[in-house]
């Protein structure tokens, strides 16, 4: 009986570490597949003078953790796609002494993610819950009680997601999520979430303006029961906080871990978008403020990405903030 007591308290007091973390910061994902970026303590220290205290890592580079030692700067450590499988079985106890107990005592680790982007589709989805499970036990060894584990969804897990109070995840993938999403409110109860609302537009541009969707509005646009939207970010959180509610789990705290708007040919992609919305993503982080859903749990959000990386998917290539010499890409 002590273990599940001890496991729920730990799981509160993850919730209110990552909360205590909230203040008026924002984050950014250092995603590094391309050829050209500047060295990793270049990178880290633009980034902390661009006002970022938070960096998002897909995988443990050791020059990026370097540089990271001291700097105050908060992180989300990633499990790369090539090492989930391993990391579900036996590799996890290597993985935290070579990766995380080095640099524990110099860098405030917020969460370890497991992979990237793998519910539901992925064919390594069936090792995220074992390897979620193998990494926290593996912290655990450690005494590295406070460092949650979690693992990103998109808004392909999500059946529906408008109006936000009706949206439920996906019935035929439910056999993943929701053993997943027990096991956060347990043990971790952090849950990344990839959302980009330039996606969800391009469904709901019937529904919405392109306004709310760039999060330039200040009014009420969309009112859903008791609560009321001004913009679409916030409305796609409380989407996935309404779907985790229908599987009847305890709390688990979203972190908007990617969103970004587009810089390319497509529809609605144009450079003035993709900096109106930066800007006031930038300013919906540092408000400090939470969703019409949960009010008191402030919107931690990263941008992605520092840099436009040459090298990354083409799905993914469009969404940066800068360019790898440093100068911006759609900023003045």
């Amino acid at each position: 009986m002590a273990r599940p007591i001890f496991s729920i308290l730990v799981a509160f007091l993850l919730i209110i570490k990552f909360h205590d973390f909230a203040g008026a910061e924002i984050g950014v994902t250092f995603s590094r597949l391309a050829d050209n970026f500047p060295p990793a303590q270049v990178a880290v220290n633009f980034a902390e003078s661009k006002g970022f205290k938070r960096i998002r890592l897909y995988k443990p580079h050791h020059d990026a953790l370097q540089a990271l030692k001291g700097q105050g700067i908060q992180v989300i450590l990633g499990v790369g796609d090539d090492e989930v499988e391993a990391v579900s079985k036996s590799a996890a106890p290597k993985w935290v002494k070579d990766n995380v107990v080095p640099y524990a005592n110099q860098i405030t680790i917020i969460a370890i993610a497991i992979g990237h982007d793998l519910i539901p589709n992925s064919k390594l989805a069936v090792y995220v819950l074992p390897a979620l499970q193998a990494m926290k036990e593996a912290l655990e060894d450690h005494g590295l009680t406070l460092i949650s584990v979690t693992t990103p969804f998109t808004l392909n897990t999500l059946l529906t997601h408008f109006p936000p109070s009706h949206s439920t995840f996906d019935p035929q993938k439910i056999y993943l999520i929701k053993p997943i999403i027990n096991f956060l409110a347990t043990h971790s109860p952090l849950l990344l979430c990839d959302i980009y609302p330039y996606e969800a537009y391009l469904m709901d541009s019937h529904l919405v303006s392109l306004d709310y969707a760039l999060l330039n509005k200040t009014n009420v646009e969309v009112l859903d029961g008791p609560f009321e939207y001004t913009n679409m970010l916030d409305g796609l959180v409380d989407a996935f906080y309404s779907a985790i509610e229908k599987l009847e789990a305890g709390p688990v705290k979203i972190v908007v871990s990617e969103t970004g708007w587009p810089f390319s040919e497509k529809i609605y992609a144009s450079a003035q978008y993709a900096r109106a919305y930066a800007s006031n993503v930038f300013k919906r982080g540092q408000a400090n403020t939470g969703t019409p859903k949960k009010p008191f749990w402030a919107l931690d959000v990263f941008e992605y990405n520092l840099f436009f990386q040459n090298d990354a998917p083409l799905d993914k290539k469009p969404y940066a903030l800068f360019y790898p010499n440093m100068s911006a890409i759609y900023f003045n």
